[in-house]
């Protein structure tokens, strides 16, 4: 009787193992790039999933870049100049949303076909929903500013000082006058007189202001 009890857990624990083993079949589609094109698809996995990745060439070499990203920017998986990838798995540690990217530099059309499957970690996440969509999503951040407002107003009187043009006047200055001696070309004394002008002087106060425009002798 005993015994019985005994093989009767151990069956149930072996079934148990087989259901979270079980794969689940996100997408398998067939994708085809031109030169230098990107391709990217998403899907978001339970906390605890077991992503498995499958990829083949169905026309051309390869693709020349593949990539698993987690987001928002975490890299899990690369692949450079990929022809065959099997069973890639990646462990997922939270909840998120993971962008499959695929990325072409051939002159010539590339075609590949992929298989995304997930692996549950229990019985509670193996119907999860892998489709996602974007959410707009308002916070209570806001930014502080200051903004002028009339609030009243006052006449204020004040006097302005308006300078006007007056009177100009032409005046003549004698600098000197006297007796010349002028020597002639040969002779050994120089003719020269030197004459120092000085220009009227101008006088200006907070209500009266002068100018010398132009002089001449």
């Amino acid at each position: 009787m005993k015994m019985s009890k005994v093989y009767l857990v151990v069956a149930l624990v072996v079934c148990f193992n087989g259901l979270s083993q079980q794969r689940v079949a996100v997408t398998e589609t067939t994708l085809a790039l031109g030169f230098d094109q990107t391709a990217e698809v998403f899907y978001s996995f339970a906390a605890g999933d077991e992503i498995v990745f499958n990829m083949n060439m169905v026309q051309g070499k390869h693709i020349k870049a593949i990539e698993i990203v987690e987001l928002s920017n975490n890299v899990v998986f690369s692949a450079f100049k990929a022809s065959v990838i099997r069973d890639k798995r990646i462990k997922v540690r939270s909840k998120g949303l993971y962008a499959f990217r695929f990325y072409s530099s051939s002159l010539t059309n590339r075609v590949c076909r992929y298989r995304i499957d997930r692996i549950p970690s229990g019985p509670n996440t193996k119907n999860f929903n892998t489709n996602w969509k974007w959410l707009t999503m308002r916070d209570t951040i806001y930014t502080p500013y200051q903004q002028d407002s009339l609030t009243g107003y006052k006449n204020i009187n004040y006097q302005e000082t308006v300078k006007e043009l007056k009177s100009t006047k032409l005046e003549e200055i004698m600098l000197f006058e006297k007796t010349q001696t002028v020597h002639s070309y040969y002779n050994e004394n120089i003719s020269r007189t030197f004459l120092k002008v000085d220009l009227p002087k101008v006088y200006n106060t907070s209500m009266k202001e002068e100018q010398i425009l132009a002089w001449a002798y």
